[in-house]
Formats: C-alpha cells, sequence, structure tokens
C-alpha cells in the first residue's frame, strides 16, 4: 500500500462573477431555469460554448472547477440546522441527521462544522470537525472550552466541505 502524504488542498473561493450567474437575479432563476442559467454561463464564460482547445483550455477547466465547487457548497446547505441540540458521546458531540446514510453526496469525515447559539445572535461561531460518520449519526469535536460548556441548548449548525 503506498504512502499518502496529507496535504491540505489550498481555500479557492468561488469568483462573485460565477455565484451571480447562479443565483442569478432571483431565487426562481437559480431554483428552476436551469437553461437560462446554461446561457448566461456561455454568454459570460465563452470557454464553455467554444469547442476545447490550447487557447481556452485553462479557462475553460478553470471556470468548471469553480462551478462545482459553489455546487459543492450548495449541496452542503442541505445539511444546516437550527434550533437542534447536540449529544455528549465520550469524547464527542454527536448529531443525528436522519437520511444521511442514504443522500450522495454526503458529509465526510474532516468535513467543518460551525455552531452556534440560536438564541444569541451576538455569541460566536465554534469551529469543529467531523471525525466519524456511523450511519445517521456525525461524532464531532471542537475546541475543549466548547464541550465543556455546552449544555443542551439549541443550537444552528453549519457544514462546510473539507480541503
Amino acid at each position: 500500500m503506498p504512502n499518502f502524504v496529507a496535504v491540505k488542498i489550498g481555500q479557492f473561493p468561488v469568483p462573485d462573477k460565477i455565484w451571480s450567474v447562479i443565483v442569478g437575479d432571483s431565487v426562481e432563476t437559480f431554483c428552476t431555469n436551469f437553461e437560462k442559467m446554461l446561457s448566461n454561463f456561455e454568454s459570460k464564460f465563452p470557454c464553455l460554448a467554444q469547442e476545447l482547445n490550447i487557447a481556452n483550455y485553462i479557462d475553460r477547466w478553470h471556470t468548471l472547477l469553480y462551478i462545482h465547487e459553489a455546487d459543492e457548497n450548495i449541496n452542503m446547505r442541505a445539511y444546516d440546522k437550527s434550533k437542534v441540540y447536540l449529544n455528549h458521546c465520550d469524547e464527542y458531540l454527536s448529531l443525528e441527521i436522519p437520511g444521511l446514510a442514504e443522500k450522495r453526496p454526503s458529509l465526510i469525515i474532516g468535513d467543518k462544522v460551525l455552531v452556534t447559539d440560536t438564541w444569541s445572535s451576538d455569541s460566536p461561531p465554534f469551529e469543529g470537525y467531523i471525525h466519524a460518520v456511523r450511519g445517521n449519526f456525525i461524532l464531532m469535536k471542537f475546541n475543549s472550552l466548547f464541550h465543556e460548556s455546552y449544555g443542551g441548548s439549541d443550537v444552528s449548525i453549519q457544514f462546510h466541505t473539507s480541503r
């Protein structure tokens, strides 16, 4: 078996120009009008409508990678929850997410988790990571201060893909 070296991939935020095509001028554009979105992509990014060649190769693949990254971000929003409580489970905090095992794409080990107090708008978010996925349950670790102070109150939770 080959030895792999853990290397964290850098952050490559999706450019606003791509988000503007995806979101469009209304939620309807994003949700229901795929043909309009495709047309907008091809007009704002001509490399997507052209046949692949040496002149457009880099621009085309960069654009496609950013579109994929935006899609990953959108898919992760399906797992975000508000007004949930976490359970202490040994050294972890756990959360049940019904249907997690069947859905694709899914949450995976290493995905980032941001937790905020549902009832306090000025409380800072706590950052943690998924350490295990067991069926419909995820096991997460945060800063030890959060583990010690968390008493079962409602929290909002947001997930971000690992890099």
